[in-house]
């Protein structure tokens, strides 16, 4: 069995166009797919190791360390596919993150994805994406899908689209964040009533719905 190793770039002093003084670190090893890496707020490097369902953080001078621990006992989670670029997806956020700060204490977690190809999408790199999530204050992971697989996995296939799985790890609920792209316009919060109805432990009354935003860039 093959093994992924996370190195972390480290630039210790760079001016102007000196990029001598640059090396790599082991930061951890083990893991069988990481997803990652990104900075978090407090200052940790946080990347998932999915097989495990784990998300761990790292910062300089301690090890590599749980940030989420795995989801037994959890009530479930939500995936939501973004793109830093998509105007749609930018006008969910802090319908993200009211549902974090409401449910996230419920043990309902909120982890963002970004599957963009940021070769094709400048916008949607890694260090873009720090910017993103410090700038409008996410409270919840940020994390790139490198290569689109958890996107396909899923069904996705535009930004913001969702999925919400149930404590087994089931999915119950895939599609829209909300019925409109302007938030004052909204009459319909899709992804919020099917947590809701997960957490009344009933049936999720719509498991689907269709999506609008913007194309997923492979």
């Amino acid at each position: 069995m093959k093994f992924a190793v996370l190195y972390l770039l480290l630039v210790l002093s760079v001016a102007a166009q000196d990029f001598t003084d640059i090396h790599l670190d082991r930061v951890a090893a083990g893991f069988v797919f990481a997803e990652g890496p990104v900075w978090s707020r407090d200052g940790y490097l946080i990347f998932s190791d999915a097989p495990t369902n784990r998300i761990l953080q790292f910062k300089f001078g301690e090890p590599a360390s749980p940030y989420r621990e795995k989801s037994n006992g959890a009530s479930g989670n939500i995936l939501v596919f973004l793109g830093n670029g998509c105007p749609t997806a930018k006008a969910c956020e802090d319908a993200l993150i009211e549902l974090q700060a409401t449910h996230g204490p419920r043990r309902f977690g909120l982890v963002a994805i970004n599957p963009n190809n940021p070769y094709l999408s400048p916008p949607d790199t890694v260090a873009e994406m720090a910017r993103r999530a410090r700038d409008k204050g996410y409270t919840f992971p940020y994390l790139k899908d490198v290569d689109a697989t958890l996107a396909r996995a899923y069904g996705m296939v535009r930004t913001p689209q969702c999925c919400v799985l149930d404590r087994h790890r089931l999915l119950r609920y895939r599609g829209r964040v909300f019925d409109a792209r302007d938030p004052a316009r909204v009459q319909r919060h899709d992804l919020q009533e099917a947590v809701e109805d997960l957490l009344g432990q009933r049936e999720v009354r719509v498991p689907e719905t269709e999506s609008f935003g913007c194309s997923i860039v492979w």
